[in-house]
């Protein structure tokens, strides 16, 4: 059984085709409106290491950033995040690696390692309280504004520290994907992103997926509010401030490789070919496959990817 898997697998990925664009679409400018909602006051937080571990040719430390209220508006926050790191004494790029829906399957952890391993920093913030269900339209909106504020927090951390050499990398896949997207396009630090499986129009998205958790979800927070499908999706576009479909069009495309899979029925494909319009045509790895294909393919996503960021850090040229 084992092997017929994984011959399946391989006719999967034998069909799957990776596309060099011939012209890209130049970036959007943001609107004030989105510029002004994540401008902020940067400060240095207290940091702090939980726990360290060796694992082979890299380190795993769990590390809290703590910064105190620039306000009286504002309350102390925290970050929490875990750090893989090479066995080297040399400064090193960074991936911000972002989990999949309900931080499933510990996604993030296995691609946060095999960077390591290749020399690279790993970084996770850990969102577990924030990943519970689908949410309302305002709530999903809040969810993502806090997301763009940790990263750009953890972002201002990283250029602090000796460890890292300026490169920064962002991966994510399917709703970690949809994260890594809204966080590209209001973070220009960024200097290479890694977007697989994601989609825009996160209504239409939750509204058609096959997916059996997301169905049930919608479902109990529809009868939660008393409301018809319809009216619930129509509530949910007014509320979603944030959404890939809103801010995608303003990401240098130069700087994404975006995969998609051609039978996905979880983030349908028609969304998936929705973002990457909007991102102006992007590098692109397309899969004759389903959403889980790309994902568990041991290693091929993380290989991939591997390979984009060394092509377009400066570190590596």
């Amino acid at each position: 059984m084992r092997s017929l898997v994984s011959i399946v697998l391989a006719a999967s990925l034998s069909s799957c085709i990776g596309y060099e664009p011939s012209e890209f679409r130049e970036p959007q400018h943001l609107s004030l409106a989105l510029t002004e909602q994540f401008s902020y006051q940067r400060a240095t937080p207290k940091y702090s290491e939980l726990d360290n571990e060796k694992k082979g040719n890299y380190t795993k430390r769990r590390v809290q950033l703590w910064y105190a209220a620039t306000s009286q508006n504002e309350f102390p926050t925290s970050i929490n995040l875990h750090w893989y790191h090479p066995q080297t004494e040399k400064p090193v790029p960074v991936i911000l690696c972002l989990p999949l829906l309900n931080n499933s399957f510990n996604f993030e952890h296995r691609c946060a390692s095999y960077f390591a391993e290749k020399g690279y920093a790993g970084l996770i913030i850990h969102t577990l309280d924030r990943e519970t269900s689908v949410a309302t339209g305002r709530q999903l909106s809040r969810i993502f504004e806090e997301s763009v504020h940790d990263h750009k927090r953890v972002i201002d951390w990283v250029e602090t520290r000796q460890e890292f050499n300026g490169d920064i990398g962002i991966f994510g896949a399917s709703a970690g994907g949809i994260k890594a997207t809204i966080i590209t396009a209001l973070e220009p630090r960024i200097d290479a992103a890694v977007i697989a499986l994601a989609g825009a129009d996160i209504p239409d998205i939750i509204q058609h997926s096959s997916l059996s958790l997301i169905k049930k979800k919608t479902k109990d927070a529809r009868e939660h509010d008393h409301l018809a499908q319809e009216q619930w999706y129509s509530k949910m576009r007014e509320e979603l401030t944030l959404d890939p479909k809103y801010v995608a069009s303003s990401i240098n495309p130069e700087k994404v490789l975006f995969v998609q899979a051609l039978f996905d029925s979880i983030v349908p494909t028609r969304n998936q070919e929705q973002l990457y319009r909007l991102m102006g045509n992007p590098e692109r790895e397309l899969f004759l496959s389903g959403h889980l294909t790309p994902l568990f393919f041991p290693g091929y996503i993380e290989s991939r990817s591997h390979s984009f960021f060394k092509k377009k850090f400066n570190s590596e040229k």
